[in-house]
């Protein structure tokens, strides 16, 4: 013996079906954000501890290369980050000065047609600067 369904189950059926079809990319936007926000904190903080060793490593090691302070102290606190497109070490008779520059690429959703005039923009990488300064006693 089969059971039909009442008429008012399916209804609700079909609304929570399309609710859930209305809500799922604004959540998803929502998670793409908190994904891009966290990979940007993320970067910042890797950068800003590498800077800091490579200061570090100059004041400990004065006798150091510019080249050296880079391959070790600095590219290996970047782990991930190793496409960092500017590293600048420079050395004074009284401070080091180390800048670090690196283009964060986030993640983007795109929607031509709606959001721009049928154009598609593309979004770049946004920019971080770090840089760590330290004085030699």
């Amino acid at each position: 013996m089969v059971r039909k369904m009442p008429v008012r189950q399916q209804k609700e059926r079909g609304q929570a079906l399309l609710e859930f079809a209305l809500s799922l990319p604004v959540v998803l936007m929502v998670l793409i954000g908190f994904v891009g926000m966290a990979y940007l904190f993320y970067s910042w903080i890797t950068l800003y501890h590498a800077a800091n060793e490579g200061v570090s490593y100059a004041v400990r090691y004065p006798q150091a290369t510019e080249f050296q302070i880079v391959q070790n102290a600095i590219r290996p606190n970047m782990f991930a980050l190793y496409d960092a497109s500017n590293i600048v070490v420079r050395k004074y008779p009284d401070r080091v000065t180390i800048l670090i520059e690196y283009q964060v690429p986030l993640p983007t959703v795109r929607i031509p047609y709606v959001l721009t005039d049928g154009e598609v923009v593309l979004l770049q990488p946004f920019p971080m600067r770090v840089r760590s300064v330290a004085f030699y006693d």
